[in-house]
């Protein structure tokens, strides 16, 4: 309502009733975590639009979060104060032939290493250059 210009996104499938609650993952920000009235917790995958993951718990749902220390994981809190945990397999995402493959998750992806190469030399790699 502040910015009714702004781009907008609709994404289908994940709830039957409205969603009360969204948080971005701190560590990859093309995930969501949703909270639905329909007591399901939804992740999803900003760029394709589609859900990769959905648990339906038996009570309401008051709040979930992602784990700053677990980027795969939430935490849900119901009403009757039970904390669950639960973990997103994002290997499970399903790519057509005729969809864009999506990159994996940030965390996923290796920042930097180093290995020893044919003819004794050492090789480093980092997110910005290669040496060797």
């Amino acid at each position: 309502m502040r910015q009714s210009t702004a781009p907008t996104a609709d994404f289908h499938g994940g709830h039957s009733k409205g969603v009360f609650d969204i948080e971005k993952n701190f560590h990859d920000n093309r995930f969501l975590l949703s909270v639905g009235r329909d007591n399901a917790v939804s992740v999803w995958n900003i760029n394709t639009q589609k859900t990769i993951s959905q648990q339906i718990m038996q009570e309401p749902i008051l709040q979930a979060n992602w784990l700053r220390k677990s980027p795969d994981s939430y935490l849900c809190v119901t009403v009757s104060g039970k904390l669950v945990v639960h973990q997103v397999d994002f290997s499970q995402e399903v790519h057509n032939g005729n969809e864009q493959k999506e990159l994996p998750p940030k965390w996923l992806l290796k920042k930097g290493g180093c290995s020893f190469a044919f003819g004794g030399k050492f090789i480093t790699f980092s997110e910005v250059r290669c040496f060797i």
